[in-house]
């Protein structure tokens, strides 16, 4: 049977053409998958940001009993390969709270020895913010290998966007509730994003020999090996 032909196009090319349309305004299809499809890649193979979403909602409502919704907010833009892990921050959470969701989830844990909550700076960054947000990482069970030896000091000088104290401790948390495995076992997060009232800045790692979660501080212009920040796409 001979084809239907529009000029030098098969008609039921241009029948899928309206449907693919037809899908894209009524949001069956996305943009996202098309450009996916395009580019001879495999228009499925992306992240779900609906799913992930959903999972901290539910995150946040079995560890810290808190009901959220996290659909309005904005999602950075960056690259799904390179910053896929999400980390959603309440409206008005305070890093305190943050950490106290790893005594659900741990059976011991150590932390700076005063007050998170007094002993922040809230003026320095993001934890001067209040309203919801989000940020990106890069998928590292430990600390970015790129910024090994970088002190706080040389990442602002570099202009580097690294996560805060709370932004580590709620991925962190995040990732044992839905994977059961701790982040930074053999490295150290050097949170630069967050200082300290006295200008020092926080880094967190898991213990594993005493399974504790260590806050611990450092002068801002101390770098080591070991001692590495996570970058982030706010």
């Amino acid at each position: 049977m001979k084809k239907q032909m529009v000029g030098n196009v098969p008609g039921n090319v241009l029948g899928m053409l309206a449907d693919l349309n037809h899908k894209l305004q009524h949001g069956v299809r996305t943009p996202k998958q098309l450009d996916r499809f395009l580019k001879g890649e495999n228009p499925f193979e992306y992240l779900d940001y609906s799913l992930i979403l959903n999972e901290w909602e539910k995150y946040f409502y079995k560890i810290h009993q808190l009901k959220v919704d996290f659909a309005g907010v904005r999602i950075p833009e960056a690259n799904d390969d390179a910053f896929p892990w999400f980390v959603c921050v309440p409206e008005k959470f305070s890093t305190e709270r943050a950490y106290s969701g790893g005594k659900q989830l741990y059976s011991t844990e150590w932390k700076y020895p005063v007050s998170l909550a007094d002993a922040l700076n809230h003026s320095f960054g993001r934890d001067s913010w209040r309203n919801p947000y989000i940020v990106r990482f890069c998928p590292n069970w430990e600390a970015d290998e790129a910024l090994k030896n970088l002190s706080a000091d040389a990442v602002i000088e570099k202009k580097i966007n690294t996560s805060t104290l709370k932004e580590r401790l709620l991925l962190g948390d995040f990732l044992y509730w839905k994977h059961k495995k701790h982040l930074d076992v053999e490295k150290i997060t050097l949170c630069s994003g967050s200082r300290l009232s006295f200008g020092f800045v926080p880094n967190v790692h898991w213990v594993s020999y005493c399974r504790e979660l260590l806050v611990d501080s450092h002068a801002p212009d101390h770098g080591h090996f070991d001692l590495r920040s996570r970058e982030v796409v706010s």
